[in-house]
């Protein structure tokens, strides 16, 4: 979550200096080392809330200019680009805090010590931050983080441009570091800062945030809301939270499930991302809903997870109904093809496909990869709806439709081959009222999957245990209007039961009974997906 609330213009401190430093270095330098930024236990709440700030800035500069400038810096700002967040990183903090303690410890104010020439080069040099381009900006009697953004913005080009990646130097950077020295007791050398930005060598794109509990209810992170300690976890590679509640991971380009937990967290948090070239901001708020309520369903056996397609064609697979679940992630398929799982090949792995409604053309993969389809042809007519199951009880599944417009089911158990068409279903039947919305499960445990239906408008689940004509075996309403049906084996004891994706929340509902009950169990998988399908893990 990210939002700006508008706030009471800070004035710039008395008595307060800024100066500015930017380098592109240029020539042979050694590999940057680490695959991931640790965050230093060092970093404070106040560094972090700086941190902070900036990205907020950079996301939406006419909304930071309106709540915090004036006159024509205030126009200024507002029409700067938005830029991607800085990842904040531990060995580029070390470096501000080195130049920070310097000019404290030697009373000076400057880029350079006057009397060493200790600055920005040989701070980075004495942690080992290697870079192919830098900057420094650097303040003098600000007393808090945003003070200090502000005082940047109001100070001249530069200082403006470099915290908020305009111009061709300064939007390079990647990285920022923050070091201080606040209350010193000293009169004049108090409120130190140094900002260090850089574009680190071999650059990987990050995910970078904050956990934050939103005390105020005013939709952004104050000083003193950042939660230390929790632990965020993307993929294999997991980090925990400093003291302002910052974190970031190297992850690289890709799709991610981002889970934050622990800590001051009373539950796990999760999220899904894909990242591109660029960094990637990620906002917990420890008053959102948790990831799942209720007990996990499957306990033991072999049970059934969710596979989720956003609009891009991008597959979501997670391995397990769990916050602490894996997802795989790939690209297959157009959007607007409607999305399905199942054992093509009867190895006991079920594996994405596609049906196009325009041609009636299917699209399977033998592997959970991107990729060309293993198996085409097409079957039924334009505008029919897959249903997908093993309606023999062979271990196999087939592909089979349901037309709408007629209410009428046309099995057949076979795959067609090399573009082909299937011919004429095995047998067909009718069943419901035209414009539900089929789907498929073993319901009564017997080996064979049965069609079921599901009326979107009402929440109405009906379906019969034999691939008969005739009036359902059982019904009962489940779900809100505009739910998406699922069903599958979620708790491994041998029949399938229904469940619901709301997109409006990003939650899978899971129902243990096939009863008009509430929920079992909750699951958080994202918001972003327009289609879902149950997959066999």
């Amino acid at each position: 979550m990210i939002s700006t609330i508008p706030k009471r213009r800070h004035r710039q401190p008395r008595r307060v200096v800024i100066r500015l430093l930017i380098v592109a270095l240029l020539g042979s330098l050694l590999p940057l080392l680490g695959a991931a930024p640790a965050l230093a236990g060092e970093v404070t709440a106040e560094e972090q809330q700086f941190v902070y700030e900036v990205n907020e800035a950079r996301r939406d500069p006419a909304a930071y200019a309106a709540a915090h400038l004036s006159g024509s810096v205030r126009t200024l700002v507002a029409g700067f680009t938005h830029r991607p967040p800085l990842a904040i990183d531990e060995t580029l903090a070390d470096a501000a805090q080195a130049r920070s303690d310097d000019m404290f410890d030697d009373r000076y104010f400057a880029h350079y010590n006057p009397v060493t020439g200790f600055g920005p080069p040989q701070a980075l040099a004495q942690v080992g931050y290697q870079s192919s381009a830098w900057g420094e900006n650097i303040g003098l009697r600000f007393g808090s983080a945003e003070a200090m953004l502000v005082g940047f913005l109001n100070s001249n080009a530069g200082h403006r441009e470099s915290v908020m990646g305009q111009g061709s130097l300064s939007s390079r950077f990647e990285e920022i570091g923050v070091g201080t020295r606040l209350f010193t007791g000293d009169p004049v050398y108090y409120g130190i800062w140094t900002v260090a930005l850089a574009e680190p060598r071999n650059y990987t794109p990050t995910i970078t945030g904050v956990v934050y509990d939103d005390l105020n209810g005013n939709g952004r992170m104050e000083l003193g809301e950042g939660l230390p300690g929790v632990t965020v976890r993307a993929g294999a590679m997991s980090t925990t939270t400093n003291a302002g509640g910052g974190w970031a991971l190297r992850r690289g380009a890709g799709p991610w499930a981002v889970l934050a937990s622990g800590g001051d967290l009373a539950s796990p948090l999760a999220t899904s991302v894909s990242v591109g070239s660029d960094n990637v901001w990620v906002e917990f708020v420890a008053s959102d809903q948790p990831i799942e309520e209720g007990a996990r369903p499957c306990a033991a056996g072999t049970c059934d997870s969710v596979g989720l397609v956003d609009p891009g064609g991008q597959w979501w697979l997670w391995d397990e109904l769990s916050a602490e679940a894996s997802t795989e992630a790939f690209y297959f398929g157009n959007p607007g093809d409607i999305a399905f799982m199942g054992d093509w090949d009867g190895d006991g792995v079920a594996t994405p496909g596609l049906y196009r409604r325009s041609d009636g053309f299917v699209y399977l993969r033998n592997s959970n990869s991107q990729g060309n389809a293993d198996i085409t042809f097409f079957f039924g007519n334009p505008g029919d709806y897959p249903l997908v199951g093993d309606f023999d009880g062979d271990g196999d599944d087939t592909v089979s439709i349901y037309r709408q417009s007629q209410g009428m089911v046309y099995v057949v158990n076979e795959l067609g081959v090399n573009g082909g068409g299937l011919g004429a279903a095995d047998f067909s039947f009718y069943f419901g009222n035209p414009g539900d919305v089929p789907f498929v499960g073993d319901f009564d445990g017997d080996g064979f999957d049965t069609v079921g239906l599901h009326r979107s408008s009402t929440g109405l689940v009906y379906f019969r245990d034999s691939l008969t004509e005739g009036f359902a075996d059982l019904w009962f309403i489940y779900g809100n209007p505009g739910d998406v049906i699922l069903a599958g084996d979620w708790d491994g004891d041998g029949d399938d039961t229904v469940a619901v994706y709301r997109p409006g929340t990003g939650r899978i509902y899971v129902n243990l009974e096939n009863a008009a009950t509430a929920a079992d169990y909750t699951l958080y998988v994202g918001s972003y997906p327009v289609a879902a399908t149950s997959s066999q893990s």
